[in-house]
């Protein structure tokens, strides 16, 4: 990583004549002026701007490309006084998937890395940014990789120090799978991709929010009409997304407060677009397919500009969020959205920029000082330009070029303003970072805005006259008069209302005591009534932003037709039955526990649900919300239609989510949808895949969660099956994080209320040093997943009944363990014992034959019975991986 200090690639430089604006902008490179980075300003007006003149800032541009020394401070009344790279990002490395060459993947020769979507937190310190990497692989196929990354500054730093710890947050993911995190660099040859088209920091900075559009991992080609809206932790990638139908985002922008999301629709308009960053937030959470985005502003047809790419970007407002500049990256233009008026007006056309045509996709991104005076602009060909502005929310005044990159183009730029200096960071497309210092003292003031009064006499902008001031003064006092007196109306109005509530919640309490409801939610709500206790009693704090719902216990209850039977789905639990519902548009199930509950349990509750709430991952069951009311306890996940591994394996042709019973009369909710046909049995390949799903889920459980987890109770009914054949069916881990929850509920340990109610289930599952001394690690979950390889090769239960006349309980491994005594190798393979819809495959194909072989191996390895001689779940993992990829296995092995 470079140090601080003045970079010889760059140089401010003013001209007076415009001739050497278009020579330099034209890209000559064998240009003298072009030995180290230079630039120059367009023809200025006549009347000086700020505190510098055209005169002083030609002069002492002269001087600094006269200079050797790098460190000279000779161009202190330039614009930019200083310079420095701050941040070199790491060149590619082999991974998993050969996605690059392994020598000279560096050089300009084999690709470009752009720096591109940054944003810095609110001091400074942090800088977050997306490396758009493009490698030529040969002379005809390009590959790409997209990775969203952060480095940080040390504690203390003044402030042009190095940033320093760049870090990984997440690659890019496959379009189709927005909810998880990626543990591997996907292929984007085999799937359409997520592209990142924009980026920012949530308010408390803990959370990044993305818009995405689905892409074409191999050309980048944009395919479809939808994108996506996407919060992404960046303290392990995990993600969660809102799916925007209809809409086609590029670039997204909080206002200053943080309080509401811009972004631009090229589906429909295009238009720009807003929505409350709440409602994203609970969106996030599955509450419904409703799109949370509204018109905000249209741009003019009148203008007589084109309109086809106009960008969004954080730092495009103004500090009061009045004024939104944006780029048009297609056309060239500028534009402005006065969000007061909700109009959108041009600032500066694509000749007023500078550009030789429209058309060429040049200009990038776009920043605005806090005053909306100035804004700058990067362009691909490296070029950075200064705009000075009218006034807020007005048209550019001049369009000045202030500095070059010599080594190729500029993608990102964000801006830093404190006391001590204002300073622009330029990403460049070969992964460096700049930091520029800028001259506060000659940056342009511009006149206040115009107020929105037409027809009122007005004097000259920027000569307020005594009228105006007295005018202004007698508004702010009778301002302040409405102010109070709203206040205090609303206060009373708050005090009547509560007394209200509170009269008739009383009331209602009586009667629902007295009264003969539903046998389910009367002792509920007597128990409430008793306690005191509801959802609201106990918050769920620091949720967000992976948060999850609250769901009031009637809004579920209604949904179930007060959980009948006929809504009843898979077998009774050993600790709550399973219910399926539709909440909106979303099919969801619902876990429903109960038990006598204090204060204390309700606490660990909530602690626990705010656990899982910030656990994401592809391959986990996510939880969408949750409800506590009384002594009843609901979890609430989405509905997976394809059912459980274990259905799918031993109960074919036999629906397990059936009904039990039926109601007296039809149930005003939704009925549950009618059992679907009888599956065919999996493949082998659905098999491996499914494989490899658990172990990464459980991999993520163990070593990448905030908090490593133990699930405890992996076995195939914990497997959740998404729609999908062959290498794309699809499913996750369930019921993680259940045992401590249930352990708070009913205080028992997990593993001897499932021993009590599912002996023939659970039990063939647990690692033996588990059940002979109770020790807990996570090479019990290791364990576990052998069993389940060896379950889904077989076809043959974790336990099943011995031969008659003993009759006694048998365990997967006891069965197959003299099978496996020997060596495995392709000719050795004891395929009598796997499920006999797969022995004809493995029989004559030899690269079937070869994974069932690896197969076998690493399940025999996981169910040792010494834990120390297990391989972790990393381990097991990579091996899964490794023979999919040998048997090549369409993309699997990549993700």
């Amino acid at each position: 990583m470079s140090g601080v200090g003045t970079v010889s690639v760059w140089r401010a430089l003013s001209s007076p004549h415009r001739e050497d604006k278009w020579r330099i902008m034209a890209g000559n490179r064998s240009d003298s002026c072009l030995g180290a980075a230079c630039c120059t300003t367009a023809s200025r007006s006549h009347q000086a701007i700020g505190s510098v003149s055209p005169e002083k800032m030609t002069y002492n541009s002269r001087r600094s490309l006269e200079s050797s020394n790098p460190n000279d401070s000779l161009i202190l009344h330039s614009l930019i006084v200083n310079s420095a790279i701050v941040l070199t990002t790491p060149t590619p490395t082999p991974t998993p998937t050969p996605l690059f060459p392994t020598s000279n993947s560096s050089s300009s020769d084999s690709g470009s890395r752009f720096v591109a979507n940054l944003v810095l937190a609110s001091n400074g310190s942090v800088v977050y940014y997306d490396l758009q990497e493009l490698f030529s692989l040969d002379q005809s196929a390009k590959q790409r990789l997209f990775s969203v990354r952060k480095a940080k500054r040390m504690p203390g730093a003044a402030g042009r120090e190095p940033f320093q710890n760049d870090s990984l947050i997440s690659y890019w993911w496959p379009y189709n799978v927005p909810d998880g995190r990626p543990s591997f660099p996907p292929d984007p040859s085999l799937e359409p991709m997520a592209w990142v088209t924009g980026m920012d920091l949530s308010n408390q900075g803990s959370t990044l929010l993305l818009t995405t559009i689905k892409s074409n991992g191999s050309s980048g080609d944009s395919m479809g009409d939808t994108s996506t809206v996407t919060w992404l932790s960046p303290v392990n990638g995990s993600r969660r997304s809102v799916l925007l139908q209809g809409i086609r985002a590029h670039g997204i922008g909080l206002d200053p407060r943080k309080a509401k999301a811009y972004l631009i629709d090229f589906q429909g308009g295009p238009y720009l677009m807003s929505a409350a960053a709440a409602s994203l937030l609970s969106h996030g959470a599955g509450s419904g397919g409703s799109n949370p985005f509204g018109m905000e502003a249209t741009f003019p047809l009148q203008s007589g500009l084109g309109v086809e790419r106009p960008f969004v970007r954080p730092q495009g407002f103004t500090s009061d969020g009045n004024c939104l500049y944006m780029v048009d990256r297609e056309e060239g233009n500028i534009w402005v959205a006065d969000l007061l008026r909700k109009t959108i007006t041009p600032v500066a056309s694509w000749i007023k920029v500078g550009l030789a045509a429209r058309d060429q996709d040049d200009l990038r991104e776009i920043v605005v000082t806090k005053d909306g005076c100035n804004a700058f602009l990067t362009d691909i060909v490296g070029i950075l330009r200064w705009i000075q502005l009218k006034e807020q929310c007005g048209e550019a005044y001049t369009v000045d070029v202030v500095a070059r990159y010599s080594r190729g183009g500029l993608s990102g730029l964000a801006i830093h303003e404190d006391e001590a200096a204002v300073s622009l960071y330029a990403g460049t497309n070969d992964g460096q970072l700049f930091q520029l210092e800028i001259n506060r003292s000659a940056l342009h003031v511009c006149s206040p805005p115009s107020l929105p009064t037409p027809g009122s006499d007005s004097t000259p902008l920027g000569e307020p006259s005594v009228l105006s001031q007295d005018v202004k003064h007698r508004e702010r006092l009778i301002l302040a008069l409405f102010v109070s007196l709203v206040a205090m109306s609303v206060s009373v109005v708050i005090a009547a209302l509560l007394y209200v509530r509170f009269y008739c919640r009383t009331r209602r309490m009586r009667t629902d005591q007295q009264s003969q409801g539903s046998p389910f939610l009367a002792p509920v709500l007597a128990d409430r009534s008793r306690t005191g206790a509801s959802t609201s009693d106990v918050s769920v704090q620091e949720v967000q932003p992976f948060s999850v719902n609250a769901f009031q216990l009637k809004t579920l209850a209604h949904v179930t037709d007060n959980f009948n039977a006929d809504y009843r789905i898979g077998d009774k639990g050993a600790f709550g039955d399973v219910y399926w519902g539709a909440i909106g548009e979303r099919e969801v199930a619902m876990k429903v526990m109960r038990g006598n509950v204090t204060n204390v349990k309700r606490r660990q509750f909530v602690i626990e649900v705010n656990t899982l709430s910030r656990l994401h991952h592809s391959n986990l069951i996510d939880l969408i919300g949750y409800c506590q009311e009384g002594n009843t306890y609901i979890l609430v996940y989405p509905y997976f239609p394809g059912g459980s591994l274990f259905a799918r394996l031993h109960n074919r042709g036999h629906n397990t989510g059936s009904a039990v019973g039926a109601p007296a009369a039809p149930p005003a909710p939704p009925p549950p949808p009618p059992p679907p046909p009888p599956p065919p049995p999996l493949t082998l390949v659905e098999r491996m895949c499914v494989a490899f799903d658990i172990a990464k889920g459980l991999r993520y459980l163990h070593t990448e969660a905030e908090r490593p987890i133990i699930h405890r109770d992996i076995k195939s009914s914990n497997f959740l099956l998404a729609v999908g054949s062959g290498p794309n069916l699809r499913g996750g881990v369930a019921d993680f994080g259940l045992a401590k929850i249930c352990e708070s509920l009913y205080d028992t340990q997990y593993e001897s209320m499932v021993r009590t109610t599912h002996v023939a289930g659970t039990h063939g599952y647990m690692a033996p040093e588990y059940l002979a001394k109770g020790r807990l690690t996570e090479k019990n979950d290791v364990y576990a997943f052998g069993i389940l390889l060896l379950e889904l090769l077989t076809g043959r239960k974790a336990i099943t009944p011995g031969p008659p006349p003993g009759g006694e309980w048998q365990t997967l491994v006891e069965w197959v363990r003299p099978s496996l005594g020997g060596p495995l190798d392709l000719g050795t393979i004891p395929i009598e014992i796997l499920d006999t819809c797969l022995q004809e495959q493995v029989r004559t194909d030899a690269i079937m034959r070869r994974m069932v072989a690896a197969a076998l191996l690493l399940a025999h390895d996981c169910v040792q019975e010494l834990d120390s001689s297990r391989p972790t779940m990393s381990d097991a993992g990579e091996r899964t991986r490794s023979f999919l990829a040998d048997a090549k296995i369409g993309g699997r092995a990549a993700r």
